[in-house]
């Protein structure tokens, strides 16, 4: 008879850490998605002409950067064998903070959200908005990779 994982183990440091550690994976896989977003979209040589125009629309350019550190984001999420679902979770716990600080910025409600200071409080919604995502499902994030949803090996 197969058993499935029931989540955490007995030791909380040990889901501690894992947590700890898939958090910073996670960043690690964004990170990754940068020095292509400034290769493709932003280097000096220009390859395809979209520096200029990324440069004169900031918002435009949150969005495509958050992209470009998306997509290895869900490649990791993937790789390490998450749900769809669970996936699309922190991909929205990801997204949809840093969409909130670029359209707050846009529409200039908030008065230090400036186009000076969108860089740093969309990454800063980024990585919080993926951590509440884990916070809530902290069971699963604690436990080691690839067992997500999967059953036991049989008694």
């Amino acid at each position: 008879m197969a058993r499935m994982r029931t989540g955490a183990t007995a030791d909380p440091a040990s889901d501690a850490w894992r947590f700890l550690r898939h958090y910073l994976e996670m960043v690690l896989a964004m990170a990754a998605g940068m020095p292509v977003f400034g290769v493709l979209f932003m280097s000096p040589l220009d390859p395809f002409g979209y520096r200029a125009v990324l440069g004169a629309y900031p918002y435009v350019r949150e969005l495509v950067m958050l992209v470009t550190m998306s997509l290895p984001m869900v490649g990791f999420m993937v790789y390490r064998g998450h749900s769809l679902r669970r996936t699309m979770e922190m991909l929205a716990g990801m997204a949809l903070p840093a969409v909130a600080v670029i359209g707050l910025t846009a529409t200039a409600w908030v008065p230090f959200l400036t186009a000076g200071t969108l860089f740093v409080f969309s990454h800063v919604a980024m990585l919080a908005g993926m951590f509440a995502a884990m916070l809530y499902r902290r069971a699963e994030y604690g436990q080691g990779h690839h067992p997500h949803a999967h059953p036991a090996p049989e008694a």
